[in-house]
């Protein structure tokens, strides 16, 4: 609605005073004037009194005109006199009831304008009511300008009128936004604002508004630091002056000035001497300081070109305990400003180590971690930050398990005074028992840190402990808890930390192997495109790259064939090895090994069973995590197979069968039961294999674990569960039903339609949809429309793809 259609229904809505109340700017005296000339050309006289005439010939002409019921206009009201003021009230509350009477004031003080408010006899268009829409913006201006151009000038204005045409011209002219700020003075919005805002205050205000604009926000604990009760400025006068131009910020009792109107007092403050502007700016940081806001504080320090006083706020704030109470984003922040100083004080560098590894390069945080411990003045603050690096870049995998690592962490307890470290210690505790397989107390670990977070309020480690409950959870086979908690966590990620990549490539990284084991290729592809395609460019730990790399190498090979998934693998161990992640690389050895153990099993290829004559035959280290004991004796187990020693295999495979039942690592288990199957197959025991196979398919439907049947034991496995097809138990009937078939027993499973089977020959052959549409006689749709099915059936997303799974095909499917 337009301001004229708001005073046309106001002027006939009964109420005889109208009050227009907003600064400069906001367009009052244009609204009044398309009025005024509306009626004129309704034949309605108007009245149109000056509010600086003396208060008898304001009166007198309000008691001539009022008893007519004449509509009388005063423009600049608050520089009516006091006397004109008492006599306009009394005028209106005594009987002018047919009269009308149109103010527009830049402030209400003074105008009694409540007590007529409050009797029902007026009606109040503030600043919201007056300010342009961005609508209105763009029917103005569309064609002169682009889309983003009115979008700048929208998002600079606020609705604040007349700024945004003096913007909005000037761009149209070939005017552009630098950065600045010198379009302010060119399109002359600078002058407007200093002359028509900022000219009349009230003595000493002027210096304080300008402090006050340093900050993104402010309050009146602020204002009393920076002298106003001296000079009587307060936060409600400062609103009755500005209104619409102080917006209420996010938390009560906060506040902020519109944008454009702070990138000018921005300005005006450099006018100011360098000891005002030094004093003011070090009670702001004091002010930010002591509310926890490290950035407001670390952006003011920027400002010493000496760099001094952002390390005394980083000290000040506890170095690194910014990461734990306020998260990643400031803890980046105030990093890219000491990086802008060039300042490499060693507090500074173990923050750097931080950000470091939440990029993914883990080996440039383990060299300048060395360096900056090296550096590092012998105070117990700086060794506390320390020893938190330490830690973390063990739990991110830099190198394999120490016996010496109880050290690091006897260490950090000795800070556990502070809330934030509280919560800290046992979170870190969590993920190194976790990858230990001691799930106990992992989540033990868990709900400690859990309940120091929240009684401190730290709710970004809260997000990350709802992934390691995933991580625990996933490892014991709850996948439909795991999905929960995963879900969870990127709830609390898309509410306060969005721009956090590290942590969204985590959450997305245990949704993906949730997702894979579950059978839901899709939907892990899609986590797969946020987590193992970013890695190792992004922040992981140990667990986290497992999660990862796993799901998007198998669905690689399942699209694509095993070659192009073990050549990708191949692409992130060199990766993983530049980034000093030598242990991950390593692991992904195994993984590789299992690739191609399963392979053979399903092919018999000699090429699968010679790569893995590699395969070391030494028992697993005795501090390797779970992660590394399960895959690795897996490996070891097909290693033995294809080189004949079936014995030896079940050994392994026993081994790994013990220490998951003994750890509760249900998924390793229920991976070490159906390779049993296929041992057991080897060795000609029936009985034998029936009774691993049985034993896999409860724990599998217990879990809702499907991905394993796609992914291990081969033939075997593909006969065993295609006799439970055929007569499922009533019980498992539905899982059953939902269960990838594995090897070529899943090929037999396809029922490819003959018209299927006929666009999979065509697609063979190379040609796009139509080509192919054509060749067989029926229309580009409907090619389509078969794809789609294929696609479904096959479990794959491409056309080539699709190819590659039908030439893998044994002939009586295809």
């Amino acid at each position: 609605m337009s301001v004229n259609s708001v005073l046309d229904l106001s002027a006939h809505s009964g109420r005889p005073v109208i009050l227009l109340c907003a600064p400069a700017g906001f367009g009052k005296t244009a609204a009044i004037d398309a009025f005024a000339a509306q009626r004129d050309a309704q034949g309605i006289a108007l009245l149109r009194l000056d509010a600086t005439d003396q208060a008898d010939s304001i009166l007198s002409a309000v008691r001539d005109h009022a008893a007519a019921g004449a509509t009388m206009i005063i423009d600049d009201a608050d520089r009516l006199h006091e006397a004109a003021r008492n006599g306009l009230r009394e005028a209106f509350e005594a009987g002018a009831k047919q009269a009308r009477l149109i103010l527009a004031a830049r402030h209400a003080e003074g105008l009694h304008f409540g007590r007529w408010h409050i009797s029902g006899n007026a009606v109040l268009l503030d600043g919201q009511a007056l300010a342009l829409r961005r609508s209105q913006l763009t029917s103005l201006w569309t064609g002169r300008l682009t889309a983003e151009q009115i979008r700048r000038v929208d998002l600079l204005a606020e609705g604040w009128a007349a700024p945004a045409q003096l913007l909005a011209s000037w761009a149209a002219s070939g005017g552009s936004f630098d950065e600045d700020g010198l379009y302010l003075r060119r399109s002359l919005v600078a002058n407007f604002v200093r002359e028509e805002i900022l000219a009349d205050l009230p003595d000493g205000w002027l210096p304080l508004i300008e402090a006050l604009g340093v900050p993104a926000s402010f309050d009146a604990d602020l204002a009393r630091r920076l002298g106003g009760e001296a000079i009587g400025f307060s936060i409600p006068r400062l609103e009755g002056r500005f209104g619409p131009l102080l917006i209420d910020g996010e938390e009560k009792g906060v506040y902020r000035f519109n944008a454009l109107l702070r990138l000018v007092l921005g300005q005006g403050r450099q006018d100011r001497s360098a000891e005002q502007r030094r004093l003011s700016e070090q009670r702001i940081a004091d002010w930010a300081l002591d509310k926890g806001d490290i950035l407001t504080a670390a952006q003011i320090g920027a400002a010493d070109p000496s760099g001094h006083r952002l390390i005394d706020y980083v000290q000040r704030v506890g170095g690194l305990r910014l990461w734990l109470t306020r998260g990643y984003d400031d803890l980046r922040a105030v990093v890219a400003i000491a990086d802008r100083l060039g300042d490499r004080h060693p507090r500074l560098q173990l923050m750097r180590c931080v950000v470091l590894l939440k990029d993914g390069r883990v080996g440039e945080a383990a060299r300048l971690y060395e360096a900056a411990v090296a550096a590092l003045p012998p105070d117990r603050d700086g060794a506390r930050d320390a020893a938190l690096v330490h830690a973390t870049m063990l739990v991110y995998g830099c190198r394999s398990a120490s016996p010496d690592d109880d050290a690091i962490f006897r260490r950090m307890r000795a800070y556990e005074g502070d809330p934030a470290w509280k919560t800290m210690l046992p979170t870190l505790l969590a993920v190194r028992h976790s990858q230990q397989g001691d799930l106990d107390q992992a989540m033990a670990d868990i709900v400690e840190a859990r309940s120091h977070a929240q009684a401190s309020g730290i709710t970004y480690n809260l997000m990350f402990l709802e992934v390691h409950r995933a991580i625990v959870a996933q490892a014991r086979g709850q996948l439909a808890e795991a999905r929960t908690l995963v879900a969870t966590a990127r709830r609390r990620w898309r509410a306060a930390y969005r721009e956090d990549r590290g942590a969204e490539t985590a959450i997305s990284a245990v949704a993906a192997q949730i997702a894979f084991e579950q059978g839901r290729w899709a939907e892990a592809e899609r986590h797969v495109q946020r987590s193992g395609r970013r890695l190792p460019g992004s922040e992981a730990w140990f667990d986290i790259y497992i999660a990862a790399f796993e799901p998007m190498i198998r669905l690689q090979a399942f699209d694509h064939g095993v070659g192009a998934a073990l050549a990708t693998l191949a692409n992130v161990q060199r990766q993983l090895m530049d980034q000093s992640l030598e242990r991950v690389a390593h692991l992904l050895d195994a993984l590789a090994a299992c690739l191609h153990g399963e392979e053979w099993l399903r092919t018999g290829h000699p090429d699968h069973g010679e790569a893995l004559a590699s395969v070391s035959p030494d028992p697993p280290d005795a501090l390797a995590t779970w992660q590394e004991r399960e895959f690795g004796l897996l490996a070891k187990s097909y290693a033995a197979l294809a080189g004949g020693d079936v014995p030896l295999a079940r050994t392994h495979l026993d081994s790994l069968l013990r220490f998951a039942r003994r750890r509760g690592l249900r998924r390793a288990e229920l991976r070490a039961l159906l390779l049993l199957t296929a041992v057991a197959d080897r060795e000609g025991d029936d009985k034998a294999g029936a009774r691993a196979f049985r034993s896999a398919l409860a724990l599998a439907a217990e879990c809702q674990a499907r991905a394993v049947f796609r992914i291990i034991g081969g033939p075997a496995v593909a006969r065993h569960l295609a006799a439970v097809r055929a007569k499922p138990p009533a019980a498992m009937a539905a899982f059953v039903a939902s269960l990838p078939s594995a090897a070529d027993g899943e090929a037999r499973e396809l029922r490819l339609t003959k018209r299927e089977r006929q666009v999979l020959s065509e697609l063979a052959a190379g040609g796009s949809d139509k080509m192919i549409g054509r060749r067989m006689g029926m229309s580009e749709h409907a090619v389509r429309f078969h794809l789609k099915n294929l696609f479904k059936k096959f479990g794959v997303r491409d056309r080539a793809a699709a190819a590659s799974r039908y030439q893998a095909l044994p002939h009586d499917v295809s």
